[in-house]
């Protein structure tokens, strides 16, 4: 009781399914009306003492509140998941699944088609008035990056995945190119680029040429881009040497910057940043608007813990990102530099595979583990579970990837197989070459927790593990079977079990498990025996199984009624089947009609077997019949 009352008031806070929160503290749904974020629904239970049986719940001190976490994508519409499931499923077909260890692991394939995919997807996106509806702040996002990143070099030279970002020729020009292709294509193409290269003026111009009739648009428009901002930055190096920058316009010096690559240009009078340029500086005036930001609840900076700091779009991050190379990715992937709901890790998650396919690699593996598990937890909220393995199987620690996808089986994968649950699991399997052996387990563990034990050894069977399912068949379900005789069903997992190379695994296979297989194969051949004209052979085979058998029942382990019974009914059965072989190897008696079964045949088995005490007695009764029989022949 001192314990309790000390500790009465500690309670850990803990999260449920369906992201049900449970907490002794004050309400976080706030009261009615009030804006939530994110929204919840409250539940209030109170533990009281007896006295204050008719206190309400709000009053007690030892109240606990279950609130639940209300998704705004949870109960949505097919649409609205659709815009969920798409861009995932642009991921996956541009990743590499690997399989070589315990556990699957997902990486974004290097270059930028994935980009651009997801730029297609945007645009079919923002033509639909209902999906844009409904995923409005995510194109607009996905949109934004896309083109923040093109500019930064992604969808061009910086970035690979050939001219679809970059400068292409005109469209005469490109066909009259491709119809003299044939004839144009020489194997010296490289040796003429790298030979005109290192010319002082008009190396690119030649090298650009030579690409141009060997058919590789690709790379001259690279080199084509390369060059001109190379030219750009030379100009701008020429004015400022000669202090002639001061006679251009400011805004047209923050164009060259801008095309020569340079985000940040020391001029002979003055400085391009576009950091200042929204900031101010106290030798310039704001020249420039920010970037527009969502306004996240609370204020403008970022709080909690963390040191604080103002917010800026995702973009500004890119383009800092864009002019050092080793900038902050935790920063550019918070959410809130993109959305005001900070639960939403869909921009961020994409984001970070497109700059891994860019070779964008400095974020620490706790801030990758936090992504991965937050937009996991986003879409398991919504139902797509098996979008939230893919999600996980992202994550490089390979003891936490396969910790984490394996909590997520535990929780989701159903008993009772349907279509839908069919389809996931294919998905899992074939897709994410996650181990069938997994998904079993998951299922024998819920099995386990409601208590279906007919469902948990099925599975354990399944899942290989070949001692655990032995254990719980015989704990739980071979007594049943033989007081029942439903022989058949145990013996779909007996057969199974006595393959060799399984039940070496087993503990106690032989004086268990092997002991309910011999019985029931002993019951099956009687029965085929018995339909035989000439049986000899089959009977002496027989005959030695059943006296085998005799001495190996009582080693079954009995701990509760419903086993000894199940034991006994097997001695019963045994002794009546042994009577019956000896009767069909020694024939009838001519004077009775009736088999002679020699006592010294049978007493000696009989006697081992554990029998309750009627049944031993009428065995006895017997065994004193057929001796008082053989003394009086005998006389």
């Amino acid at each position: 009781m001192d314990a309790a009352l000390f500790m009465g008031r500690c309670f850990r806070v803990g999260w449920g399914p369906n992201w049900t929160l449970a907490h002794c503290g004050d309400p976080l749904s706030g009261p009615a009306g009030a804006p939530q974020d994110p929204p919840a629904q409250a539940l209030e239970f109170g533990f009281l003492p007896k006295l204050a049986k008719s206190a309400p719940v709000s009053e007690s001190p030892f109240r606990v509140q279950v609130e639940r976490v209300v998704d705004a994508e949870r109960g949505a519409s097919e649409e609205a998941l659709a815009l969920l499931r798409r861009p995932l499923e642009i991921e996956l077909k541009h990743s590499r699944v690997s399989a070589e260890g315990a556990c699957p692991f997902v990486q974004p394939a290097p270059g930028v088609d994935a980009l651009h995919e997801y730029a297609d997807w945007i645009s079919e996106v923002t033509a639909e008035t209902g999906a844009a509806r409904h995923g409005a702040a995510l194109a607009a996002g996905v949109d934004s990056v896309r083109r923040a990143v093109g500019a930064a070099g992604g969808g061009g030279a910086r970035g690979g995945g050939g001219a679809r970002g970059g400068l292409r020729p005109p469209a005469g020009a490109e066909a009259e190119l491709l119809g003299l292709a044939g004839p144009l294509r020489r194997p010296r193409v490289e040796e003429e680029v790298e030979g005109v290269a290192s010319a002082p003026h008009q190396g690119h111009v030649d090298a650009i040429f030579s690409y141009l009739t060997g058919r590789r648009l690709s790379e001259a428009c690279k080199l084509a881009q390369r060059s001109c901002r190379d030219l750009l930055a030379m100009q701008l190096a020429d004015w400022s040497g000669l202090q002639t920058d001061s006679f251009v316009q400011e805004e047209r010096l923050r164009i060259f910057a801008l095309l020569a690559g340079k985000p940040v240009w020391q001029t002979s009078d003055s400085c391009v940043n576009y950091q200042a340029a929204f900031q101010g500086t106290s030798e310039g005036q704001k020249y420039a608007c920010p970037l527009p930001v969502p306004a996240p609840p609370g204020g403008g900076a970022r709080g909690g813990g963390e040191e604080q700091r103002p917010l800026y779009d995702i973009c500004f991050h890119l383009l800092k990102l864009y002019s050092d190379r080793h900038y902050s990715l935790q920063q550019l992937l918070d959410p809130c530099t993109v959305t005001s709901d900070r639960l939403d890790y869909r921009l961020s998650w994409h984001l970070w595979n497109v700059l891994q396919a860019l070779h964008y690699t400095h974020l620490s593996q706790q801030h990758q583990g936090l992504l991965h598990a937050s937009y996991a937890a986003q879409l398991e909220s919504a139902g797509l579970w098996e979008m939230a393995v893919f999600v996980l199987l992202h994550i490089p620690d390979p003891t936490h990837r396969e910790r984490a996808v394996r909590a997520m089986l535990d929780l989701h994968c159903p008993l009772v197989e349907t279509e839908d649950s069919a389809e996931r699991e294919h998905f899992l399997t074939e897709k994410l070459l996650v181990p069938v052996q997994w998904i079993h387990e998951a299922k024998a563990t819920r099995a386990h927790r409601e208590g279906d034990r007919h469902r948990e050894a099925l599975h354990l069977y399944k899942a290989g593990h070949w001692n655990q399912c032995h254990r719980l068949v015989i704990q739980h379900l071979a007594s049943d079977c033989i007081i029942n005789e439903n022989h058949d069903y145990l013996l779909e997992f007996l057969e199974g079990l006595s393959a060799p190379e399984r039940c070496v695994q087993i503990q106690d296979w032989p004086t268990v498990g092997r002991v309910f297989l011999d019985y029931i194969h002993i019951i099956q051949t009687l029965r085929a025996i018995q339909q035989l004209e000439s049986p000899g052979y089959e009977l002496e085979r027989l005959h030695m199984e059943v006296t085998s058998l005799c001495s190996r029942i009582e080693l079954i382990p009995c701990s509760t009624a419903k086993d000894r019974l199940a034991q006994s009914e097997m001695a019963k059965r045994v002794a009546n089947i042994l009577r019956a072989v000896l009767s069909l190897q020694q024939g009838g008696d001519s004077a009775s009609g009736r088999p002679h079964v020699p006592l010294r045949h049978l007493a000696p088995h009989i006697g081992r077997l554990p029998m309750p005490e009627d049944y031993a007695l009428e065995e006895l009764r017997g065994l004193t019949q057929s001796y008082l029989r053989e003394l009086v022949v005998g006389q």
